[in-house]
């Protein structure tokens, strides 16, 4: 095996690890070169096979040793039902290789059938929401429409009756509080109101009169 790797090439296209399925050939059949001579075809014809071919099972059972059934086990179990003259061996590998193979396809279909289903409630369910939703947009853009056609017949109403159309849309100003402190009483327009006593002071006694 170390042997036949050393001469195949080992680089450019044809190399041994760029042929995932001429190394399974290789490790479990031995050099493709003996194949190849047997089959009257090149080896790196050989070296591409993922299966013998079904013209070549024959010569290639006679070349390593082995029978055509455990060869090629699909071909076994294809006519497993119809040959006489099968290995007991054989025919049971392959009888049980059918029935896994049977076994596996039929979870697979249950599965996908699963799925399927689960797909199809979920695309039910989608399609009723999506008509739910349809149906209250209709409904809120008739109501806005009805809203928009009663708010310009009040306009067109009021507008002739001569009265303003009020703007509801625009800002209300504000307006702004009094300064007046806390507790003191406040007059007119804001301003604070003094009384007379506030006014006139009593002069201090240890003050001198003005025009002595």
């Amino acid at each position: 095996m170390r042997t036949a790797a050393h001469i195949m090439p080992q680089r450019g296209p044809l190399a041994f690890w760029r042929r995932p399925c001429g190394v399974r050939l290789f490790r479990h059949w031995g050099d493709c070169s003996r194949i190849a001579a047997a089959c009257n075809v090149t080896p790196q014809a050989v070296s591409q096979w993922k299966r013998v071919p079904t013209h070549h099972v024959e010569t290639v059972s006679r070349l390593l040793g082995i029978t055509p059934d455990r060869l090629r086990p699909d071909l076994a179990q294809r006519k497993l039902m119809t040959a006489s003259s099968m290995d007991p061996r054989d025919a049971a590998t392959a009888q049980a290789q059918r029935d896994e193979r049977l076994d596996q396809l039929t979870a697979e279909l249950d599965a996908a059938r699963l799925v399927a289903q689960q797909a199809n409630v979920r695309t039910q369910s989608a399609l009723t929401r999506l008509e739910e939703a349809r149906l209250t947009y209709e409904q809120a853009r008739s109501e806005y429409r009805a809203k928009r056609a009663a708010i310009t017949r009040l306009h067109r109403q009021l507008r002739d009756a001569g009265l303003p159309i009020p703007d509801f849309d625009a800002d209300p100003v504000q307006p702004e509080p009094s300064r007046s402190l806390p507790g003191s009483p406040a007059g007119i327009g804001g301003v604070k109101t003094t009384d007379q006593k506030s006014v006139d002071r009593t002069p201090s006694k240890l003050s001198p009169p003005r025009n002595s």
